[in-house]
């Protein structure tokens, strides 16, 4: 299932959207996890929490080979690589600092009643994390949906004009949905 929020007033760059483990899904009943993801239509778009106003996203795909050699006549040759490993990770720079990226920073979950959570008890978030990419028309060009791990990378700055904008990266996990792009140009 690939999910997608409508395009209707999204403007040029990236749109990333994060909806935490454990959320309910209005639709189904079913809690967020790696089998289960909620959808950007109504009444499901409530659970996708914008991660602020990302300037950057960078895809670093890490992958692991292994050569398969095979004989020639004076020695082995590689005749081939098969992937052993792959790892993918998502960073994400943001302008601004939403309620997720506020969590994340402090590494907590606030209590959305109280604004109060306890710093240091949820330094990492497993859920999914959607990114949208649109073009000048504006037009979604692509729509990415990955279950990972979201956690905040370096420090963070507070003090007089001197903030440091937070980046977030997400690693990306395996799931039995499939971690999916879907092109839309």
């Amino acid at each position: 299932m690939s999910v997608q929020i409508s395009d209707k007033g999204l403007f040029v760059g990236n749109h990333v959207w994060f909806c935490r483990e454990g959320t309910t899904i209005p639709s189904t009943g079913e809690a967020v996890d790696n089998e289960n993801i909620p959808s950007g239509e109504a009444p499901d778009v409530g659970c996708w929490l914008k991660l602020g106003e990302v300037t950057k996203v960078d895809l670093n795909m890490d992958v692991q080979t292994v050569e398969v050699k095979g004989p020639s006549p004076c020695h082995l040759e590689t005749v081939d690589e098969e992937v052993t490993e792959t790892t993918t990770e998502y960073t994400i720079d943001i302008e601004t600092i939403p309620l997720q990226a506020r969590e994340l920073i402090f590494g907590t979950q606030i209590d959305t009643e109280t604004g109060v959570g306890r710093i240091g008890s949820s330094p990492r978030v497993k859920g999914w994390l959607l990114w949208s990419a649109v073009d000048s028309d504006p037009s979604v060009v692509f729509t990415c949906n990955v279950w990972g791990i979201l956690s905040k990378e370096g420090s963070t700055t507070f003090g007089g004009n001197d903030f440091t904008k937070a980046t977030l990266k997400l690693k990306q996990l395996s799931s039995p949905l499939e971690n999916k792009v879907q092109f839309n140009k």
